[in-house]
């Protein structure tokens, strides 16, 4: 449950970061997405 809610956090906070700093521009959002698979499969 609050792993979901972090998560959620997250991506609504990487959404805003999205839409102010870059304008919302579809590589910035592969480039998260791809960041974060590699930040999760360090944590494991």
């Amino acid at each position: 449950m609050y792993a979901d809610f972090c998560d959620k956090m997250d991506r609504e906070s990487e959404d805003f970061r999205a839409k102010t700093i870059y304008k919302q521009e579809p590589e910035y959002k592969e480039r998260t997405s791809i960041l974060r698979k590699m930040e999760l499969q360090k944590i494991k």
